[in-house]
């Protein structure tokens, strides 16, 4: 059996996996150049002919610049009003289930935590969705093959992206959680394990703590679903 700390590495490396094969697949779509000619044209050829096609690729370029701009100031209403909300529900947590010592704020935080990487990846999401729309439109001028890559690729990198973000983050919280629960002083009240003798002022103290602190750190983590 696999030990604690080397199933933490284990999440960070598929962690760091994910986000370099996410940023592998960003470059990709980034490098495609909406230029006249690029391909051969095909069946269904439209903006790379040579008659207009300059023109047409200049609009398609100022529709996705229009897209974009929509994009930001759609994201810049919503989270102002996520910022509020976050305010208020981590207020309400911070009342009604954490408690005091160094968890005063563990659930809060974890909380306040969920929602800033939430938020990173809807920005992240936006920005790859908007960059990648008019590139996949421009391929599938030429080909459907072509154009499937790209929005293909788009989608590796919002996916990869966002769920090794999330990992990332969820694995350092429950691993910073772990280091700071073992030198908060012993909650004798509500001890799980009955071994763990009231005469231990810390839960690093009391070796048979362990089930008692992984509990209350991942009830505290819930916080960051």
């Amino acid at each position: 059996m696999i030990s604690e700390m080397t199933s933490v590495w284990i999440i960070y490396g598929c962690s760091a996996l994910g986000l370099i094969w996410a940023l592998a697949n960003w470059l990709s779509v980034r490098s495609i150049k909406l230029v006249q000619g690029e391909s051969e044209p095909s069946e269904y050829a439209g903006l790379t002919s040579n008659e207009g096609g300059a023109n047409k690729i200049e609009i398609m370029t100022q529709i996705g610049e229009y897209i974009a701009r929509g994009a930001n100031a759609f994201l810049v209403q919503e989270y102002k009003i996520c910022f509020v909300f976050m305010l208020a529900m981590g207020i309400i947590i911070k009342l009604a289930i954490d408690r005091g010592g160094v968890s005063d704020w563990a659930t809060t935080l974890a909380f306040w935590t969920g929602s800033i990487t939430s938020i990173a990846s809807g920005f992240i999401g936006m920005r790859v969705a908007v960059y990648s729309n008019y590139r996949t439109a421009f391929k599938a001028q030429t080909s459907l093959a072509e154009a499937f890559k790209v929005a293909f690729r788009a989608g590796c990198v919002m996916g990869f992206a966002l769920t090794s973000l999330s990992l990332l983050v969820l694995n350092t919280l429950i691993v910073v959680y772990r280091r700071v629960y073992d030198f908060e002083p012993l909650d004798k009240d509500n001890l799980k394990n009955a071994d763990c003798d009231t005469k231990f002022d810390k839960w690093s103290d009391c070796p048979q703590s362990g089930d008692d602190v992984t509990s209350h750190v991942y009830e505290c983590i819930a916080g960051y679903g």
